[in-house]
């Protein structure tokens, strides 16, 4: 069994948003919940920073 497919059965749902291409992209996006999406990238963006850093300072290998 894929990690995809065990992750769904725990009803866990992706928050990365799809290219709007299509129809189908769309309405994914609309099920996308909002809040959680906001705080996904809120996240990235303290990892980032901090990456940046450590490798400013020498501590992080990018």
């Amino acid at each position: 069994m894929e990690l995809r497919d065990k992750l769904r059965e725990e009803g866990v749902r992706p928050l990365i948003k799809h290219r709007e291409f299509r129809p189908l992209g769309h309405a994914h996006n609309a099920r996308v919940d909002g809040p959680r999406y906001r705080q996904r990238a809120v996240c990235e963006t303290v990892f980032s920073t901090i990456k940046r850093i450590l490798a400013e300072s020498g501590l992080y290998n990018v």
